[in-house]
């Protein structure tokens, strides 16, 4: 009895394949090897000064049926892309605006004090509006080159010059 499941199942497999093959077409055109070693490959007959060989190529063509689909299924995907690029766009324009607060470097102002807080907050004492940046500082003067050493002698005295 338990072998029962299992001849369902592979006549089930065995026609559905048979049933996929039914869609397709296969064809086969004529290829072409001209030249010495065969590398030239061509559609039609070589000319009659380069030696040649002829084989068949042979390869699906897929039915009206299958290519429907798959222009529908390309359609499909390439709509469900845009509605899913459009929610991304959508969502860092909203974490744009939700982060995109300044805050202290000081750390004194918090992401969510509002502009308009207590007297005694230290966010309302030293607002960030009122710190004017600074300005560059100048750059610093090149150093002095040094001046050359006096070669030594061999000996380790220094040499009169």
């Amino acid at each position: 009895m338990k072998l029962r499941p299992h001849l369902v199942l592979t006549v089930l497999l065995t026609t559905y394949v048979s049933v996929c093959a039914a869609q397709t077409t296969t064809r086969s055109i004529p290829v072409y090897r001209c030249g010495a070693e065969g590398r030239d490959l061509r559609d039609s007959p070589c000319p009659s000064q380069l030696p040649a060989s002829s084989s068949q190529l042979q390869f699906d063509q897929p039915s009206a049926g299958q290519a429907k689909a798959n222009k529908e299924q390309v359609a499909a995907d390439a709509k469900r892309a845009n509605g899913m690029e459009s929610a991304r766009l959508k969502l860092e324009a909203d974490a744009r605006r939700r982060n995109g607060a300044t805050v202290g470097i000081d750390g004194l102002k918090t992401a969510g004090s509002a502009p308009g807080a207590t007297a005694s907050s230290p966010a309302a004492k030293t607002p960030a509006s009122t710190h004017a940046p600074k300005a560059p500082h100048a750059p610093k003067a090149p150093k002095a080159p040094k001046p050359p050493k006096t070669p030594k002698a061999p000996n380790g005295d220094k040499q009169a010059g």
